[in-house]
């Protein structure tokens, strides 16, 4: 259903979903990344201090989720976006992509 919500754009839905996942399985790494991927689209749509919020969680679930599944190149690689594309103060870094596009 998560996965529904998340395809139909209802982010927040999705986000709801999601959570309640991995307060169950909190080792549930395809949740996690989707969490990820939820917060990130709630991030591109929502004013300047909304985004802050959301971009911080953005980073922790797809850290969380690489560091459960660091063979996964899809989470990979949106780690290394994020890394890429973040201001420093969200957790942005280049050095940061740069060693894990190394990995």
């Amino acid at each position: 259903m998560a996965e529904r919500y998340y395809e139909a754009k209802n982010y927040n839905e999705s986000v709801s979903l999601y959570e309640e996942i991995i307060s169950i399985k909190p080792d549930c790494v395809e949740a996690l990344y989707m969490l990820g991927k939820s917060y990130g689209r709630l991030a591109q749509n929502s004013s300047w201090l909304k985004a802050i919020n959301y971009a911080k969680k953005t980073r922790k679930a797809f850290e969380k989720a690489y560091s459960l599944n660091p063979d996964s190149e899809e989470i990979k690689r949106d780690l290394v976006e994020f890394y890429l594309e973040a201001p420093r103060f969200l957790g942005g870094s280049n050095k940061k992509a740069q060693i894990l596009m190394a990995k």
